[in-house]
């Protein structure tokens, strides 16, 4: 039904949102069913429909901001199906894709961003920009998981890491944690509540980053959704009485 919704909005109204919607829908019938490469193609297709709509699209600021928010997931699923791969241009490339669409936003911009998956390759090298003692870190979150991706000096492409853990399990367990540091100060057991949620947190999200992370003593973090709201200085790294924190071992 989805190649023939395609056929049918290339009669109509081709390169158009339906259009990449089907290719879209499609995607997501070929990944269920374990086509991975011919999922990524049709989340490509999707992606590029997409782009030349938004390029269009009017109305106010908040018109704006929700249709961008409703098509976050065009970019999001197939990022975490390239990570799980561990396919570090493929990722680093789709990446800077969303970015680019996210600040063409920000400064109300229509142009479109570059065609292909690759991207423009006068982009800056994001390593280029670290000094030596920093690393990268980009997080996004995706329905079913987050996807990292660890930029390092002198190296061209990114560690890349898909961390199976689904965007309403983090979104909880951030709010659960943002409500045990109000109360904390004033109840030890919600102090005790506090360390062992932050150690799971830091557990899950940068145990797996950890062998690349660790080298470096300065992070610049590029978080997404409800991390922009995860307190990234207080997380204990150890599951101690008194636990270490996170901006103890690390410049954030």
């Amino acid at each position: 039904r989805a190649e023939a919704a395609i056929a049918r909005w290339q009669q109509i109204a081709p390169a158009g949102i339906q259009e990449g919607g089907a290719h879209f829908v499609l995607a997501r019938s070929l990944r269920d069913a374990g086509d991975i490469d011919g999922a990524l193609r049709e989340y490509a297709a999707a992606i590029d429909g997409l782009e030349r709509h938004r390029a269009v699209v009017g109305g106010s600021d908040d018109i704006r901001a929700r249709w961008a928010a409703q098509f976050q997931d065009f970019y999001k699923e197939p990022l975490m199906l390239l990570a799980r791969r561990g396919d570090a241009a493929g990722s680093a490339a789709l990446e800077r894709r969303y970015r680019a669409q996210a600040l063409l936003r920000l400064l109300d911009s229509g142009a479109a961003a570059p065609a292909g998956w690759a991207g423009d390759e006068q982009v800056l090298d994001p390593a280029a920009a670290l000094a030596a003692d920093q690393a990268l870190l980009s997080l996004l979150i995706a329905p079913e998981g987050v996807v990292a991706l660890v930029w390092t000096p002198g190296r061209s492409l990114p560690h890349v890491v898909g961390i199976d853990m689904p965007a309403a399990q983090l979104d909880a367990a951030i709010r659960r944690l943002r409500l045990l540091a109000e109360r904390a100060p004033d109840d030890p057991a919600s102090a005790q509540a506090f360390d062992r949620a932050s150690f799971a947190l830091h557990s899950q999200l940068l145990g797996p980053l950890q062998p690349v992370l660790d080298r470096y003593p300065r992070w610049v973090l590029v978080a997404d959704g409800a991390l922009r709201q995860l307190p990234w200085a207080a997380l204990a790294v150890d599951a101690g009485a008194m636990p270490r924190r996170l901006v103890e071992d690390h410049a954030l």
